[in-house]
């Protein structure tokens, strides 16, 4: 059940999520210029399958509230070295959230292989915005 990309989202996440598990309050912020604030946290839990659980999301502030503009749960296996899409929320206009997995065996494929698809385009944009794993808010 590997996504075509889950091996170069791992590569492309890997430096951020670094960042995260060494982050003292296990999340990191990064920044670059014109762009809004990135953050990659690392929740401390495992998906179903065993592997720790990391959020990504860009977050605006809106009426006095933090708004995920996206945001996704994924899974990082570092034994396969892949990344496994789990969640993706949006809070503006209406509002969105879709889960893949309901449990090891009961998942969603057609949204597993469009979250793992833009997943791919998103960390591909992150890069050409110049966001740097090593430059981050501390």
């Amino acid at each position: 059940m590997a996504a075509r990309h889950a091996s170069v989202n791992y590569k492309r996440l890997l430096p951020f999520v670094k960042q995260a598990e060494n982050a003292p309050d296990w999340f990191r912020r990064f920044t670059a210029p014109g762009y809004m604030p990135l953050t990659v946290e690392y929740s401390g839990t495992t998906d179903v399958f065993g592997d720790d659980v990391f959020y990504i999301s860009h977050t605006l502030t809106q009426n006095g509230d933090i708004m995920r503009d996206p945001e996704m749960m994924f899974s990082v296996n570092h034994e396969t070295k892949t990344v496994r899409p789990l969640i993706y929320r949006n809070d503006l206009g209406f509002g969105v959230e879709q889960e893949v997995f309901l449990s090891q065996t009961l998942y969603r494929p057609r949204l597993l292989t469009e979250l793992d698809d833009f997943l791919w385009r998103w960390l591909r944009n992150i890069k050409e915005q110049g966001f740097d794993p090593d430059i981050y808010e501390s």
